[in-house]
Order: structure tokens, then C-alpha cells, then sequence
């Protein structure tokens, strides 16, 4: 729990600063996220990463909304590897 809160934590810093340099570090913390977390945990683990960054979203606007969109992005394109 730790590591999610961890990661949520840096998320929602990112998306409330929106630096275009911001999407490396925020697929950084994703990714050190998944190699805490055990295997059998990661795809829930991600579908809570992935509800709290719609939360965000859903609040904000411009490019806020648009860094926000981009990190959903990313989360999908580690979602699919578990179907």
C-alpha cells in the first residue's frame, strides 16, 4: 500500500504542476510502482492508479486535462498487457 500511495502521490503532484518533462517522471513513478508490486497484485493495483488519475481529470482543466490524458494513456497501454 505504501508503494501505491507512493506513486498516487507523485501523480497528482505532476498533473497539478503539467510540465511537459512531467510524463517522464510520471511513467517513471507507474513503472517503480508495477516492479514493487508483486505480479498477481499489479493489474488492480494499476486500475486503482488509473481511477485516482480520472479523479484528477475529471477536475481539471486544459493543460492539466491534457497531461492528465496522457498519463491515462500511458496506464492503458500497461493495462492491455494483462488481457
Amino acid at each position: 500500500m505504501v508503494d501505491l500511495d507512493k506513486c498516487l502521490e507523485r501523480l497528482r503532484s505532476l498533473i497539478a504542476e503539467a510540465h511537459t518533462n512531467g510524463i517522464q517522471m510520471a511513467e517513471k513513478a507507474i513503472e517503480e510502482y508495477l516492479a514493487a508490486t508483486p505480479p498477481t497484485a499489479q493489474k488492480e493495483g494499476l486500475q486503482s492508479v488509473q481511477q485516482a488519475v480520472q479523479t484528477h481529470r475529471d477536475d481539471a482543466t486544459g493543460v492539466y486535462r491534457s497531461f492528465a490524458d496522457v498519463v491515462n494513456d500511458y496506464i492503458e497501454e500497461k493495462m492491455r498487457a494483462f488481457e
